[in-house]
């Protein structure tokens, strides 16, 4: 049978070990020191969670080391994936039916199809109970963060009003205004050939990279799912055809860099850098993208400007969400890491280190959102992007998002490699949308 020793005596054996520690280096868990005190280990054991996310790394790092420093007895650690690898990760632990982290980073463009799998923790309801926070979200956001039964899936963390950010100094070269350039597509696509033969350069990095940005609000009714209408698949509605009209002009003249491609490649950033592609147009993080890729150095710093989409289209392009799935066993943990993640001074921060435009509308009062953005050559960026929200329209996201976003896009390299008819092969895409969904 086991010694007891008396408390007394546990707690001298305790103090010997803390300090046998300190003077040699060693660490000592608060668990190995709670079982030298006779204490029971959950009083103050860590609890440990995973946080996979495909945000700016020291951003995540700062929140991580100031959410430890608050809460000692939890520790968080930020798994790093790119976009497409976070959400790889997360399907691929739904479908084998572990290994997911405990909080995922997830793009609207993808929350559907997790949304209503049945894979992630419900946050409208307890514990978690996301209205009773406090936090006023962006509508169009909060739409998108919503499953099929009108249920919360992931707190919005930011939200992408379509801007398009551009190089002043190539329209003052070209002696044009930029209200000018942005009245329409076809005066866009005018000043391109125009920007081409007397600059050298492109509008823009890829053709099909304006068909997730634009395509939302293009192509639905308010709170109705984006590819769908009536329950039936939408891909060849007239939108997406004027859509895929632009997008085709704008390969065949060659004022796109390529086909098709992510809008930070090192191939499009050492355009960028070369002044050789004159604008972008997806969302406020454009801006912090800037910083952190196109001119870390600062030597274009005042050259840029933002404005609004050809056409004054008033679209959300989505944001990320923070999603707890239910593999995870530190559920209540990783609320409360959400929970510090996103109260009002973090949120401001993260807006001021990532250039991201929060979701969260309660702090867009914040003395930050008035500060100019030398960037940009002064112009109050953040009020411009937080003036576009009261506009845009809320949309639903739905199971076949992912998959319907895939066949659109494939669709549109063979109108534009294979030169095939646009109305033919957006009615095939919906074939192949309806086919497809039926499998679901």
């Amino acid at each position: 049978m086991m010694k007891k020793h008396p408390p007394h005596r546990l707690h001298s054996i305790g103090v010997i070990m803390a300090h046998f520690c300190l003077r040699t280096n060693q660490r000592i868990t608060g668990a190995a020191l709670a079982v030298l005190l006779g204490l029971p280990v959950s009083a103050s054991a860590n609890t440990r969670i995973t946080f996979a996310n495909y945000l700016p790394n020291d951003y995540i790092n700062k929140v991580i080391k100031d959410f430890e420093t608050a809460h000692p007895d939890i520790q968080v650690q930020s798994i790093k994936c790119g976009f497409a690898d976070c959400h790889q990760k997360l399907t691929t632990a739904l479908a084998v039916g572990q290994g997911a982290a405990d909080i995922f980073s997830v793009s609207t463009i993808k929350l559907g199809s997790f949304a209503n799998s049945g894979g992630l923790n419900n946050l409208s309801a307890p514990p978690f109970s996301i209205d009773s926070q406090g936090w006023q979200f962006d509508p169009s956001m909060i739409s998108l963060a919503k499953g099929n039964d009108g249920n919360i899936y992931g707190v919005p963390y930011d939200t992408g009003p379509v801007i398009m950010i551009y190089r002043n100094d190539m329209v003052q070269k070209a002696g044009v205004k930029i209200e000018d350039i942005t009245k329409s597509w076809d005066s866009f696509i005018a000043f391109g050939e125009k920007l081409k033969k007397e600059q050298g350069a492109y509008l823009l990095p890829a053709a099909t990279s304006l068909i997730n940005p634009l395509v939302v609000g293009m192509n639905s009714e308010p709170g109705k799912p984006v590819y769908t209408k009536d329950g039936k698949p939408n891909l060849d509605s007239p939108q997406i055809k004027q859509l895929m009209t632009v997008i085709k002009t704008l390969y065949d003249k060659g004022l796109a860099a390529s086909l098709d491609g992510s809008t930070n490649s090192q191939e499009y950033i050492k355009l960028y850098r070369q002044g050789k592609l004159f604008a972008d147009i997806d969302g406020p993080w454009d801006e912090g993208r800037i910083e952190q890729e196109l001119d870390p150095d600062g030597a274009k710093a005042g050259l840029w400007r933002v404005t609004g989409v050809p056409g004054n289209i008033k679209v959300n392009a989505g944001g990320t969400t923070l999603v707890i799935p239910k593999q995870s066993k530190n559920a209540q943990a990783a609320w409360q890491f959400i929970q510090y993640f996103m109260q009002r001074d973090v949120v401001i921060d993260a807006a001021k280190t990532a250039g991201t435009l929060p979701a969260r509308l309660d702090v867009y009062n914040a003395p930050y959102f008035d500060t100019p953005s030398s960037i940009l050559g002064g112009q109050h960026s953040m009020r411009y992007y937080a003036s576009l929200v009261p506009d845009l329209k809320p949309v639903a996201s739905s199971p076949e998002d992912n998959i319907a976003n895939e066949i659109l896009n494939e669709a549109a390299k063979k109108i534009l490699v294979q030169h095939q008819d646009i109305d033919s092969t957006l009615r095939d895409a919906n074939k192949l949308l309806e086919r497809r969904m039926r499998a679901l």
